[in-house]
């Protein structure tokens, strides 16, 4: 549903959008066959408006408008996916004088946004309250906006690829983080810089390839099966994971890892060493 609202906010920003629950049991077809068109009607006259929808208008991909009390404010390009920061192209247009501003800011950078402000009240003539306000409520409004596109895709990836991945799938470091529930991408690269995996450079952004990963968050719980199932480990992995090219790639890398395998030394007498010197001749 989130996706679908999405969509719909993308192709027609200007219209605002409600939502009412369906009544227990019922579905909405069930509800027109059983009430009719006014049934319908008669639901969606109490429906609410969509709070995560207010405040923010996705004119296209690359513009975000949101209508302040010191001015509209219209967040240009495209947000970054990183989520330690929430550095944004602002153009300001100012209720009062209708003037454009145009500005680059860390939205999570309090000290920044704080210091933007002053400059702004004092040069262009903003108020400093209601500027910081507007600040603050669009900072929480692009983080939460940025969350969902984050769901809608992970949902639509799920919905897709029916929890199958391919060995050329590949992850940013945010999509890294939320698998292995880490808010910080540094923590995330050194985990990546750690194993070995290999940050790819790709249209501005740093990527890694999915299949490489999986089988990292995997590894320790098949060591652990190769110890308690030294016979069978690799069966009951292969029932358990849900794609073959990571069995496969795991199996790879664990079947060449050198296991330490113990010696014992054993004294020969002196036929067995005469048996030793005319076998080597």
């Amino acid at each position: 549903m989130k996706k679908i609202r999405l969509q719909m906010q993308e192709i027609r920003p200007d219209v605002p959008l409600s939502k009412e629950e369906l009544p227990e049991g019922h579905s909405l077809n069930d509800m027109r066959v059983n009430y009719g068109k006014d049934g319908i009607l008669n639901l969606l006259k109490n429906a609410k408006p969509d709070k995560a929808g207010i405040g923010l208008q996705i004119v296209n991909g690359n513009e975000i408008s949101f209508t302040g009390t010191a001015g509209v404010f219209y967040v240009v390009g495209n947000m970054p996916m990183d989520l330690e920061n929430l550095r944004v192209s602002l153009q300001i247009v100012a209720h009062t004088t209708q003037k454009k501003h145009r500005l680059k800011i860390n939205l999570f950078d309090f000290d920044s946004v704080q210091s933007q402000c002053e400059e702004l009240s004092e040069k262009q003539g903003f108020d400093f309250q209601e500027l910081e306000t507007d600040f603050l409520q669009l900072t929480d409004l692009l983080k939460q906006h940025r969350e969902e596109l984050f769901e809608a895709e992970r949902n639509s990836v799920t919905e897709n690829n029916q929890d199958n991945l391919t060995n050329l799938s590949m992850l940013t470091i945010s999509e890294v983080a939320v698998k292995l529930k880490l808010t910080n991408g540094e923590a995330t690269k050194k985990w990546l810089e750690k194993r070995g995996i290999q940050i790819h450079k790709f249209s501005k952004q740093n990527l890694v390839y999915e299949i490489e990963v999986i089988c990292e968050i995997d590894k320790p719980f098949v060591k652990g099966l190769k110890l308690k199932y030294p016979l069978k480990w690799k069966n009951i992995y292969r029932r358990i994971v849900k794609d073959y090219n990571v069995y496969e790639l795991l199996i790879l890398q664990l079947e060449g890892e050198c296991d330490y395998v113990p010696t014992t030394k054993v004294k020969r007498n002196k036929n067995d060493e005469k048996l030793y010197n005319d076998l080597i001749q």
